[in-house]
């Protein structure tokens, strides 16, 4: 399993808007799509409230974090240490 997490330094950045966000869309249906319509798109929305953006790739997510939360960097989240 590969994990990003956004950084500021070695820092993991995030926001209590952006999981509220995220809980408010469990048991919703989109139609999800590999281009047009993914978890980089659904994720780009937790962060900025608008679900319709069009950050369909990780590098417009990457931008939108910066943004965001003043992310700086992405780091590999290492999932044995948990």
């Amino acid at each position: 399993m590969n994990i990003l997490v956004s950084c500021r330094g070695a820092s993991a950045v995030g926001s209590k808007k952006t999981a509220d966000r995220a809980k408010s869309a469990v048991g919703k249906v989109r139609d999800y799509n590999f281009v047009l319509d993914n978890c980089h798109q659904f994720s780009a929305g937790c962060l900025t409230g608008d679900f319709d953006n069009s950050c369909n790739f990780l590098w417009m997510l990457k931008d939108e974090t910066k943004n965001e939360l003043g992310s700086d960097t992405w780091r590999h989240w290492d999932i044995d240490l948990f």
